[in-house]
């Protein structure tokens, strides 16, 4: 790829870096930021970017940690610049660099999506981001009219925690945009409420349209969402629901070649649910708006767990919310997944219709193995 190099250091102000980077007109503008640059060089690099007026290349360092320590976005509670231009962040060869929000930083997610913007996003980890109380999405959020492709990308240890809302939104990316993966993972990320009666949604991802005007894409090819949790146990009736993903509102969702496995949900409570460990279909919870289809294309659902103690555990590998038109196609399967209910009632754990038949199943595909009321000893169901 032809286009100006311009190399970033931590010593370069926003102001000066962006009068040094006139649009070239033999290729899109090339932004080389060092590792010793770190994340505040990261942060100048988007800024710089996203006022660009062309298209821009940030190349990271293989094998780099860029440690985001600080919130640049504030409207999104983000860490980094929100991308609002078209913006591609990279490490061309070698091994992946990571963003990395650590530990002892102030919550904020790590990488926005605005209006406008367009991300690719390759060959890079994103960890450590954590969303609190009115924001959502740990490590990403795509805005509506906003558009994010990651290509060879590990989103992994983010969280999304409300100390008081009664609903928390994508451990690891929530999306009301258009949102595709390849070849990329999305695991070990978290959601979680601790309101009374609160509802955590999405471990992994949350693609969401949340009114008839904002329709949500989530496209994921070759790639694994695993080990994902979303967790609700405060109240009476508590909801952990779409352990790996949660499609909601007006929203459509292929999968192809893609496995979703071993993500949880996990809630307490007399009246409490748990719901789609591995995929939950069709819900808007912001406005009981619900059009949305998921279709599974050679993909799998297997070994998901719902677990509740006292309430309700059912479709752990797909939840089928009325109004849904979800498909399973060409040789998926829906294998494997475990709801488990102590003092509650647990049904239906591969696949569960609210009303019946109304997700097609092709006769190239395999709903079995799938188990309610006891737990695989194998795996933890606390």
């Amino acid at each position: 790829m032809r286009g100006r190099l311009i190399v970033v250091t931590g010593l370069v102000t926003v102001g000066a870096f962006a009068a040094a980077s006139p649009a070239s007109a033999d290729g899109p503008m090339i932004i080389a930021v060092p590792c010793s640059a770190g994340g505040a060089g990261l942060s100048i690099a988007i800024t710089a970017a996203d006022a660009a007026g062309q298209p821009v290349v940030i190349r990271l360092a293989p094998g780099c940690t860029y440690l985001v320590t600080s919130e640049d976005d504030f409207p999104d509670g983000g860490g980094l610049p929100a991308i609002t231009s078209d913006v591609t962040i990279t490490t061309p060869h070698g091994t992946a660099a990571t963003i990395l929000r650590p530990k002892s930083a102030p919550p904020f997610s790590i990488l926005n999506v605005d209006l406008g913007g367009v991300l690719h996003l390759t060959n890079v980890v994103v960890t450590g981001g954590l969303a609190v109380d009115g924001f959502v999405g740990g490590g990403m959020g795509v805005a509506f009219g906003g558009t994010a492709v990651l290509d060879r990308v590990r989103i992994t240890g983010n969280a999304a925690r409300a100390a008081e809302s009664g609903f928390e939104f994508g451990g690891g990316i929530y999306s009301s945009g258009t949102l595709t993966l390849v070849d990329s993972r999305v695991d070990s990320n978290s959601v979680s409420t601790m309101g009374a009666d609160g509802v955590a949604v999405g471990g992994g991802i949350v693609s969401e349209g949340f009114n008839a005007g904002v329709h949500a894409v989530l496209v994921v090819q070759s790639s694994l969402i695993d080990n994902n949790l979303a967790v609700a146990k405060v109240g009476t009736e508590p909801g952990a629901v779409g352990g790996g993903i949660a499609t909601l509102g007006n929203a459509t969702t292929t999968l192809t070649d893609t496995t979703v496995a071993a993500n949880r949900v996990v809630s307490s409570g007399p009246g409490s649910a748990a719901l789609g460990a591995g995929l939950f279909d069709n819900l808007s919870f912001n406005t009981g708006f619900a059009r949305t289809s998921a279709t599974l294309v050679s993909s799998t659902l297997v070994s998901n767990l719902g677990v509740t103690t006292g309430g309700f555990a059912a479709g752990e590998g797909l939840y089928s919310a009325e109004g849904d038109h979800s498909r399973i196609d060409h040789a998926s399967s829906v294998i494997g997944n475990f709801a488990r209910a102590p003092d509650g009632f647990a049904t239906a754990a591969g696949l569960f219709e609210e009303v019946p038949d109304s997700v097609r199943v092709s006769v190239a595909a395999s709903v079995s193995g799938n188990r309610p009321g006891n737990c695989d000893p194998t795996i933890d169901c606390t």
